[in-house]
């Protein structure tokens, strides 16, 4: 009886957090702001966090200033030491879910600039000033993007709760698309959050990311 209770009290749980992420608005990533003539170590300091949390790094342009990590998995509950402070224990448990990084590094005025521009813009095209060539302030943001596992074709047998089978559809053959996939689910404000804040205290600076 307590097992059977704990799943139902799990489920529970993940139904009312999947309603909540439903009705509330995308998350914009945690961004604060850097000087200039702070972006090599501000840079740095990112890539070290990101190491310390045991991520891979995918993709590492200073000149360009970005940092995307390789997708990261975890079984919540059953993983324990792949929790961090924005994790969601029960989603990730119930859910095949991974997780990306992505640090952005973009000077102010572009930040600023119309995303249309100037009318000509097409005719004289100019491309993003890099961080390195900033004048004044420095934008950072963070971005945790939740991953999941998708399976079309796969059926649970009424029988049997572990029965699980995932049949082959020639019509996604045909299209070139795998039986599963992983699709973007979510943004983790939280774990946001909490990545901008360890980069600043790395860095020393005041610990008010914005998410």
């Amino acid at each position: 009886m307590p097992a059977r209770v704990l799943t139902i009290l799990l489920l529970a749980c993940c139904l009312a957090g999947c309603a909540t992420r439903q009705a509330s608005t995308q998350p914009a990533a945690a961004t604060f702001v850097v000087q200039a003539q702070d972006y090599g170590g501000a840079f740095k300091a990112a890539k070290g966090v990101l190491l310390d949390r045991h991520f891979e790094l995918e993709r590492v342009d200073a000149r360009a200033g970005i940092i995307v990590t390789r997708p990261r998995s975890g079984a919540g509950l059953l993983t324990p030491w792949t929790l961090g402070p924005g994790s969601r224990p029960v989603e990730d448990t119930i859910n095949a879910q991974r997780r990306v990084v992505e640090v952005r590094f973009e000077p102010a005025e572009e930040t600023d600039r119309p995303p249309g521009g100037v009318p000509d813009a097409l005719a004289s095209p100019q491309p993003p000033l890099p961080p390195s060539q900033a004048a004044g302030a420095i934008v950072v943001s963070v971005r945790v993007l939740i991953e999941r596992r998708v399976a079309p074709t796969r059926r649970l047998d009424a029988s049997a709760i572990r029965i699980v089978s995932t049949p082959f559809d020639p019509r996604l053959s045909r299209r070139g698309l795998p039986m599963t996939y992983y699709a973007p689910r979510d943004l983790d404000a939280d774990a946001s959050a909490a990545l901008a804040r360890s980069v600043q205290r790395r860095l020393g600076t005041p610990q008010d990311a914005e998410g």
